[in-house]
């Protein structure tokens, strides 16, 4: 039976109370007492009759149907004094006083306010846009405290939960799913006519409590019989949308639910938060972000400051940059956030930065009671370990060994005793429940947060899996000395893995097994000679402890031969030297011919500045031992570095041939190793200037290695001049911006490398005045180039265009020519 008054719409058959097509949340027995004064609204109905229909044979007091009308009255904008719908007749009962419409009436206008949207959107239905204006009954907590950072992932989420009948908001405890779902039903109301009703489903246990908490929420009257398809036909026709929150205690029931409601209904709408997805057919999951924390301004810090002043402790702006670090070090986790600015209450921001190791110990309150799910750390991701099977803890626990990102490549490698497709499996489970999250600075793999991981190791053998993958680490780079100097591959993969590299050799040394960590090490050695310098300065240190624990003299070779590289990438002439000068040393003590003829080589790259003769006898000598053990790579790397100290000595032409010698009689495939390389890089920076059509074809490969992801710098300022000297003006620019940016983020000086290209460009437009001066600035600067390529190319430039009488420095700084410069050549690009 329906009926109908004075705008109300009574549905006994939906259990629903309408008020101009919007339904009036009732608690089930306020919503029986309605039904039954209106029923019998020609009569006074006693209480006792009252509490017999509703409450049966239990037994209540009458203050118990005296709330229930009380509730009536106030669904209905009623109220005791003025009983315009509900009589009380004293000493009597109550009666219902208002006119009631025809059934017939009471369909017609439901046809009206609860007519279906069209279906569109590839058979999905859409919701109607109501206006602004009207009001929509809703549910939502308040807003008690600001949301920070959230503004365009809510309105990206408004618009989606308009379109998708069914997103899953997906992330580990803490992340701020809750409150995100909220402020997007919140702003999604004008979508929804018939409300947006959030439904917290921690109390909920199976099936039947996850129906009951729904229609609750919605204010829906169940009764006896199926309760999944008595809400399906209560809610068939709203244009509603359900906020299911906390739904990771009873995934599948919650998924059962949801999935009869989208069979079987065509308008509402849910939004779900969960650890983990319900795998339903048409779920558009969602997974929520950390807060940034990419500067002192970003929302974690506000949010950070902003709950440091709600519990009473002042931040200033001095502090900002330690809450930066503590924003970035929690992985911008809000929950994690505000417990850390609770501290503050009893330490300053600095001493809570350095405890963060002990996180779990520290990051803590106390919450009211019913709240205490979120009252730690620990608590909320022990609710999440609780929910993993032995596998899953096992793998996410061996994951934590990796310090940074992460593939399935790396993860079969590391656990070769898995099955087929059990690790990939897996750690797709892990996925789902926002354990393992995407690395979103390196594309196509993956990481764990820095709070999951500390946590799975605390929860595992930790000792076992930094030992497997230290171990791993080894696999991977080997053995060899060719291997590690000469392997563009190993080089790549060391420049990718190079966080797994430094916790391996560190889990090494702490487990005193020092030749591992030396060899480990070792392998690192290509790779930071193409590096940038900010991982060559972190491993200078490591060198350094190994070689006072090192007593064999070919590992303590190699180490410095590690070191050279390192210095030359830090810039330090005087290490250079020095780790070359003690590599032969301990090179022609252990009486490896190979050995000491790469420690030669390496050693007169810094010998050749103050006596380029000698260097050439230097890798002459080498060349001779080599061959003396048959080793031809060794060989070609001392004819190739026998080249560029030819050029340094402006012997150009010898230069040329003894580089082509060595690029010739070496076939390669896929990319030549780096004794060839090094002959190729000679060969382009002695014809750069002269002969630019010559070194065009090699330009691919100066910037392909050690990785196309990070080529040697130095490349990149002669890959810059190759290009300024083809008449490429815009890529010119371009790489050179790149090679400063590169340099600066790595805390390196560009200067005055980026002038070379510079003015190799401005000789290929006709301006060999400007030209001039920047040669003049290169030669009068104080700080030398630092590469044998650069260094090359500078001379070959400086041949043609002269320098200038008038020195720049004089009136201005290297940095502000560096950048008039830059500036120029981006200007040219356009002209």
């Amino acid at each position: 039976m329906r009926f109908s008054f004075e705008g109300f719409l009574l549905d006994e058959t939906t259990f629903e109370l309408l008020r101009n097509g919007r339904p009036v949340p009732l608690e089930p027995q306020v919503f029986d007492v309605l039904v039954y004064l209106v029923r019998h609204r020609d009569r006074v109905v006693p209480k006792e009759e009252l509490l017999d229909q509703v409450w049966g044979d239990r037994f209540v007091s009458e203050s118990a149907l005296t709330t229930r009308i009380k509730h009536v009255r106030r669904a209905l904008g009623d109220d005791g004094r003025s009983q315009r719908f509900v009589r009380t007749v004293h000493g009597r009962g109550y009666r219902f006083t208002a006119a009631v419409t025809p059934a017939e009436a009471a369909e017609a206008a439901a046809a009206v306010t609860l007519a279906e949207d069209p279906v569109g959107d590839g058979g999905r239905p859409h919701v109607e846009d109501v206006p602004a204006s009207r009001s929509v009954p809703h549910n939502l907590p308040a807003e008690r405290t600001p949301l920070f950072g959230r503004a365009e992932r809510i309105a990206a989420l408004s618009a989606l939960v308009a379109r998708w009948r069914l997103v899953s908001l997906l992330g580990i405890g803490g992340a701020g799913k809750t409150r995100l779902a909220c402020a997007t039903g919140r702003l999604a109301l004008d979508h929804f006519p018939d409300g947006v009703w959030f439904v917290d489903l921690v109390p909920a246990s199976d099936e039947h409590t996850v129906e009951t908490t729904i229609a609750r929420a919605a204010g829906l009257a169940l009764g006896a019989g199926d309760p999944r398809r008595q809400l399906a036909r209560l809610v068939a026709n709203r244009a509603a949308l359900f906020v299911l929150d906390n739904c990771e205690h009873v995934r599948d029931e919650v998924a059962a639910t949801v999935d009869h409601l989208l069979e079987h209904t065509a308008r509402p709408h849910f939004l779900v938060t969960s650890r983990e997805p319900l795998n339903v057919l048409d779920e558009r999951r969602v997974h929520v972000e950390p807060l940034d924390s990419g500067a002192v301004s970003a929302p974690a810090v506000e949010l950070f400051r902003s709950a440091a002043e709600r519990f009473g402790a002042a931040l200033h702006d001095r502090d900002l940059p330690v809450a930066q670090r503590i924003c970035r070090d929690l992985d911008g986790l809000p929950l994690a956030i505000e417990l850390a600015a609770a501290q503050l209450r009893v330490l300053h921001p600095a001493e809570v930065a350095e405890r963060l190791d002990q996180r779990f110990e520290l990051l803590q309150t106390r919450r009211p009671p019913g709240h205490d799910r979120h009252a730690s750390l620990t608590s909320v991701l022990e609710g999440t370990w609780a929910m993993l099977d032995g596998g899953e803890r096992e793998l996410l626990g061996q994951l934590a060994a990796f310090p940074g990102p992460f593939d399935l490549i790396d993860v079969e490698q590391l656990c070769p005793e898995l099955p087929a497709g059990v690790a990939a499996r897996t750690l797709t489970q892990l996925i789902d429940r926002s354990l393992v999250v995407a690395a979103s600075s390196d594309g196509g793999r993956l990481r764990l947060l820095e709070t999951v991981r500390l946590f799975a190791r605390r929860e595992t053998d930790s000792h076992r899996h930094s030992a497997r993958h230290a171990q791993w680490c080894l696999d991977r780079i080997g053995r060899s000395l060719h291997v590690h100097l000469f392997d563009f591959e190993v080089a790549e993969w060391c420049a990718r893995h190079y966080d797994d590299v430094r916790a391996g050799v560190r889990h090494l040394l702490d487990d005193d097994r020092r030749e591992e960590a030396a060899l480990l090490l070792c392998g690192t050695g290509l790779v930071m000679h193409c590096d940038s310098g900010a991982r060559a300065a972190d491993v200078l240190p490591v060198i350094d402890e190994l070689l006072e624990r090192i007593d064999d003299p070919a590992l303590t070779a190699r180490l410095h031969l590690t070191g050279v590289f390192a210095g030359m990438a830090t810039r330090a002439p005087e290490l250079i030297a020095a780790h070359g000068a003690a590599a032969v040393r301990a090179a022609r003590s252990c009486g490896d011919p190979s050995l000491l003829a790469v420690a030669l080589v390496h050693h007169s790259w810094s010998v050749v500045f103050t006596d380029p003769g000698r260097a050439v006898e230097m890798t002459e000598e080498a060349g001779a031992l080599a061959a003396q053990a048959e080793d031809v790579p060794a060989q070609n790397l001392a004819a190739s570095y026998r080249a560029f100290h030819l050029a340094w000595m402006r012997r150009f032409d010898e230069a040329i041939e003894q580089a082509g010698a060595v690029i010739g009689d070496t076939p390669y495939r896929g990319g030549p190793r780096q004794e060839v390389f090094v002959a190729i890089t000679g060969l382009v920076a002695c014809q750069v200037v002269h002969r630019p059509a010559l070194c065009a074809p090699w330009f691919d490969l100066l910037l392909s290695l050690p990785s196309r992801d990070e080529p040697m710098w130095a490349n990149q300022v002669l890959g810059a001049a190759v290009l300024a000297s083809c008449g490429d003006r815009a890529g010119a620019a371009a790489l050179t911006d790149a090679v400063h940016t590169r340099l600066s983020q790595a805390g390196q000086d560009s200067l005055p490398d980026l002038l070379v290209p510079a003015a190799v460009l401005a000789h290929r437009v006709g301006d060999d005045e400007r030209a001039a001066r920047w040669v003049r600035a290169v030669r009068d600067s104080p700080r030398s180039t630092q590469s044998f390529q650069v260094t090359c190319a500078y001379r070959r430039i400086r041949e043609v265009v002269g320098v200038s009488a008038e020195p720049p420095l004089a009136t201005r700084t290297l940095e502000e020519i560096g950048a008039e410069a830059r500036a120029w050549m981006r200007s040219a690009a356009t002209d």
